[in-house]
C-alpha cells in the first residue's frame, strides 16, 4: 500500500513505560520455551529505552501496555517500551532522514517500502544469535512475509494474525427456517444457500452474501498482481478471469449491494452472510459491551471449487527492527519476550490471533472475549492459509487498473475479460513509467 511521508519524528511520542519491576522471567516453563528468548547466561546491561513506530497497523495504548511493555519488563527489566505513532506530521520518510527513527517498527501488514528504503534489518541472524526458534510459528506465514521481497529474506516477525471468516447472522437464518452455513462450502454452495435467505419481508430487503473485498477474495489462486520478474502484470492469467467471474456472480444476488463494508452486518443487520477479517470482532464484542449484542456466529471462508481447501491468506500485523538502530539486539530481545508462549497466549485470549502454530493458540482464541462464548471459533479456522505469493515493488502501481476493472464489471460497464483486458494494459503502462522515473 502506498504511504504519504511528512515531517518531524519525536512530537508524537506516547511513553507507556512500565515502572520497572525486580525479578526475572516466571519460572517452570518447559525446555523448549526457556530456549525461545533467553540468553544462554545472564548478562549485565544498562537500562535502555526501545521506542516502537506505529503506522498502518492499529494497536491501542491499553494493549501495547498489556501485551508489549508488561512481558517485555518481566523478561528484561533493563528495556522500557515507548510507542511512537504516525501522524500526518510524524511519518517514515521524514523519520529516517532525521536520523533518529525508533528501534521497532509495527507496520502492519506491508513492509514493501521499508524495504526498499532499507529501513529493515534481516531477522534470521538476530534469531540464530539469541537462540530464537522459528520454527514455532506458521510457515505459511512466515512465506508470506518472506515474498515481500525477491530474495526471500525474514525482515518482520508476525506479532499476530489477521485471519479471514465468514459471518452470519442467525437470526435472518431463524426466520426463514434455512440451516446455518457449514464449514468447508464451496462458493457455488455458498451462493445456493444465500439465495434461500434473499428475500423482502416487511419491506426489509435481506442480503443473502457479501463476499468481502476483490483484493482479498482472489488470494486463493496465489498470482501476484505483478510479476516481480518480468514486471508485467498478471491480469491477464486465467486465475485472475475465474476469480472475478465468480466474484460478479456473487454480487448479482438478489438483493445484494455492491460487495466490501461491513455496515449493513453490523448495524442494518440485513445481511445473511459476509466474508471478513478477524479484526471485525472487535466491533462485535463493542456491541456486546454495549448490551446490543449481535446474534451471529462464523465459519471458514468457502473455496473455490479450482482450489479447493485453500483459504484466504492471512495479514499479519508485523514486528520489525530498524536496520540501522543503535539497539538492534535488545530491540529483538523485546520482540522475543512478546513472541513467548505465555505473552502469545494473552494475544490470542484477547482476540488476535497468534502467528504461533501450536494448536493451543486457536484453542484459545477469544477466551477473555464475552462476544465469542460458545462461537464456533475451531470452524473459522478449519482451512489451509493461501501463501502470499512473491510480490513485485511495482505492485501498487497496478491496483488502480485492477480497482478500475472490478468496479467496471460490478456495475456492468464491461465484461470481465474485457475489463482484465484493459487493466493489464493500464497497469503495463503505470509499471513502465514508475521504472522510467527511477531511472
Amino acid at each position: 500500500m502506498s504511504r504519504k511521508w511528512g515531517v518531524a519524528l519525536l512530537a508524537g511520542v506516547v511513553s507507556l513505560a512500565l515502572a520497572a519491576c525486580g525479578g526475572s522471567a516466571t519460572g517452570g516453563t518447559k525446555q523448549g520455551e526457556r530456549a525461545q528468548t533467553a540468553p544462554a547466561k545472564e548478562e549485565a546491561h544498562q537500562p535502555v529505552t526501545i521506542r516502537m513506530f506505529q503506522y498502518s497497523g492499529n494497536i491501542t495504548d491499553d494493549e501495547f501496555q498489556r501485551l508489549m511493555v508488561e512481558p517485555v519488563k518481566q523478561k528484561y527489566p533493563y528495556i522500557t517500551m515507548e510507542i511512537v505513532r504516525a501522524t500526518k506530521d510524524v511519518t517514515v520518510e521524514s523519520s529516517l532522514a532525521s536520523g533518529d527513527f525508533p528501534d521497532l517498527i509495527f507496520p502492519g501488514s506491508n513492509i514493501r517500502d521499508l524495504i526498499e528504503y532499507k529501513a529493515v534489518e534481516d531477522l534470521s541472524g538476530l534469531a540464530k544469535q539469541q537462540n530464537f526458534d522459528l520454527g514455532r510459528f506458521n510457515p505459511e506465514d512466515l512465506e508470506g512475509i518472506k515474498n515481500q521481497t525477491s530474495n526471500g529474506v525474514l525482515y518482520a516477525l508476525p506479532f499476530s494474525v489477521n485471519f479471514s471468516a465468514m459471518y452470519y447472522n442467525k437470526d435472518i437464518f431463524d426466520k426463514f427456517a434455512v440451516p446455518y452455513p457449514k464449514g468447508n462450502l464451496t462458493w457455488d454452495q455458498a451462493i445456493e444457500l444465500g439465495k434461500q435467505v434473499a428475500r423482502t419481508d416487511s419491506g426489509v430487503t435481506y442480503q443473502p452474501l457479501n463476499p468481502g473485498s476483490f483484493g482479498f477474495f482472489y488470494a486463493p489462486i496465489q498470482l501476484p498482481k505483478v510479476d516481480s520478474k518480468t514486471n508485467k502484470a498478471n491480469f491477464d492469467k486465467e486465475g485472475f478471469a475465474t476469480a472475478l467471474k465468480l466474484f460478479k456472480t456473487i454480487a448479482d444476488l438478489p438483493g445484494n449491494k455492491t460487495p466490501g463494508g461491513f455496515d449493513d452486518f453490523l448495524k442494518e443487520r440485513n445481511v445473511a452472510m459476509a466474508v471478513a477479517r478477524g479484526a471485525i470482532i472487535g466491533q462485535l464484542d463493542d456491541l456486546e459491551t454495549k448490551g446490543d449484542p449481535l446474534n451471529w456466529d462464523f465459519t471458514s471462508v468457502p473455496f473455490m471449487k479450482e482450489y479447493s481447501g485453500i483459504g484466504q491468506a492471512n495479514s499479519p500485523f508485523l514486528m520489525a527492527v530498524y536496520s540501522q538502530g543503535k539497539h538492534k539486539d535488545d530491540a529483538f530481545r523485546a520482540i522475543t519476550a512478546i513472541m513467548s508462549d505465555e505473552n502469545q497466549l494473552n494475544v490470542t485470549k484477547s482476540g488476535r490471533l497468534s502467528a504461533l502454530k501450536d494448536k493451543k493458540f486457536r484453542e484459545n482464541f477469544g477466551a477473555d472475549l464475552k462476544s465469542l462464548k460458545g462461537k464456533n471459533t475451531a470452524g473459522a479456522f478449519n482451512y489451509k492459509p493461501a501463501i502470499s505469493p512473491e510480490a513485485s515493488v511495482y505492485e501498487n502501481a497496478a491496483n488502480k487498473a485492477l480497482n478500475d476493472a472490478v468496479s467496471k464489471v460490478l456495475s456492468g460497464a464491461l465484461d470481465v475479460n474485457t475489463a482484465l483486458r484493459t487493466a493489464q494494459e493500464q497497469a503495463n503502462q503505470a509499471v513502465a513509467a514508475e521504472m522510467a522515473a527511477k531511472k
